[in-house]
C-alpha cells in the first residue's frame, strides 16, 4: 500500500484567491464559509446589537404603517 496516500498534502490557495494591496489574502466564497462573528470589544458588540434592534424597530414601524 502507498504510504503517501495517508499523508496530508499541503493546501494550495485556490486559483480564485487573490491578494489585495494590504497583503491580506482574499478568499473565494467556498473557502470563507463558517466564519465567526468576532465581537471582542464593547463598541463592536454595541454596534452589532444596535443593528439588530434597528432591524426589529424598522419591521415594527413597517407593520404598523400598513
Amino acid at each position: 500500500m502507498n504510504d503517501s496516500a495517508t499523508e496530508e498534502r499541503p493546501t494550495r490557495p485556490s486559483p480564485r484567491a487573490r491578494v489585495d494591496s494590504s497583503k491580506r489574502r482574499m478568499l473565494a466564497g467556498r473557502e470563507a464559509r463558517q466564519g465567526d462573528i468576532i465581537l471582542n470589544t464593547p463598541a463592536r458588540r454595541a454596534w452589532f446589537i444596535g443593528g439588530l434592534v434597528a432591524c426589529v424597530v424598522l419591521l415594527l414601524v413597517i407593520a404598523l404603517v400598513k
